[in-house]
């Protein structure tokens, strides 16, 4: 073998071996000498703030077109475009002019900032965020990507809102509207019959009109025969499914591996953990959390203080409670149903689908 033969083969190899080796080499030197071992940053702006999406959008508006909306409102102009990022929004000065031209379009590629109060008219789409300093009405049958209001928020009649709705004061769903991303309010979130709804947070969340919550009296404390308490845990297991009789106390958490059902004007003053389906009878009161497997339900006036969690679906009938304004709470699950009259205080997320609906004539 030449020397111009061993010298071509000696490199296809170094070459060959080097295309094998150099991607594990920053993973070798990553085991040898690791540098990230600290934990990752959350930015704590946002990580738990259900409204922060909106706020930052509101701040963008505010730093990248404010002088130039205040210009616009000053001179009572709507022609004035402003390009916040990628995005392209119209600023008006003076919306109610301006709405028969968009109601003649049908639709607005551009977002819309709005100086003082905007209406939007029936049976529009808008592509883009809209923005008012002021309140904001949606028409009928309209469509808009996200919407935002200083003031109040309403949605008519079959309005949607695709991603994202906010009010700084309080946020109405007439009707058959729909917001299908994030619905978040200052004060009150008020809906009606037919709504469709992911994710919901205001200090006050109610369905038509709530009746006045059920007061108990009378109450009969008894213990869960043939299940020892857990002293140190405080709490009672019971093997199979539970009945809680009306207008009983049971002064402890209970962990149930089948069905619950409490009866009406019971009251539990811990929490709650089934495995099968959860019944809360009606005016009974739970002050704890519930967690259930199956399906959970609050019969009409029924309070529960705490979370209530379901791998399935959660119902709250007419008049049912979760939550209190000074104690705010969680309801979640794959889908959520809440009939007329019935209030969260806090937060509601179902992770397929939540709705509204009229009060049932005979609950089961």
């Amino acid at each position: 073998m030449s020397i111009v033969q061993f010298t071509s083969i000696a490199a296809f190899t170094l070459i060959a071996a080097a295309l094998l080796v150099g991607p594990f080499v920053p993973a070798l030197l990553e085991w040898l000498r690791p540098t990230d071992t600290g934990p990752l940053v959350v930015a704590r702006e946002y990580d738990g703030d259900i409204r922060y999406f909106a706020r930052t959008f509101e701040r963008i508006c505010r730093d990248g077109a404010g002088l130039a909306l205040a210009e616009v409102q000053r001179e009572r102009r709507n022609d004035m475009l402003a390009t916040l990022g990628r995005d392209t929004f119209r600023l008006l000065g003076e919306p109610a002019s301006w709405m028969a031209t968009l109601a003649a379009a049908g639709a607005s590629v551009e977002g819309l900032i709005a100086a003082t109060d905007l209406e939007l008219p029936a049976g529009v789409s808008i592509e883009r965020e809209v923005l008012a300093y002021g309140a904001l009405s949606i028409g009928s049958d309209s469509v808009v990507r996200s919407a935002m209001a200083i003031g109040d928020l309403a949605l008519s009649p079959g309005a949607t809102v695709l991603r994202w709705a906010d009010a700084g004061g309080s946020l109405a769903l007439a009707d058959g509207a729909r917001v299908l991303g994030r619905a978040t309010a200052s004060t009150e979130i008020r809906l009606g019959h037919g709504n469709e709804f992911q994710r919901a947070h205001a200090p006050r969340i109610v369905v038509g009109t709530a009746p006045a919550p059920v007061a108990i009296e009378r109450v009969t404390e008894v213990a869960i025969e043939g299940t020892p308490l857990d002293r140190d845990a405080r709490f009672v297991r019971v093997e199979g499914d539970l009945t809680i009789a009306p207008r009983s106390r049971v002064a402890c958490n209970l962990v149930v591996t089948g069905d619950l059902s409490v009866g009406a004007l019971a009251q539990i003053d811990g929490s709650i953990k089934a495995h099968g389906r959860v019944r809360i009878g009606r005016g009974a009161r739970v002050w704890g959390a519930i967690a259930s497997v199956k399906p959970l339900v609050l019969d009409p006036g029924a309070q529960a203080r705490g979370p209530l969690l379901s791998e399935e679906q959660v119902e709250l009938l007419c008049g049912a409670r979760a939550g209190d304004e000074d104690a705010p709470t969680t309801v979640s699950a794959d889908r959520i149903v809440l009939e007329e009259g019935a209030v969260v205080c806090g937060t509601l997320w179902a992770r397929r689908r939540g709705e509204t609906r009229a009060a049932s004539a005979n609950p089961a």
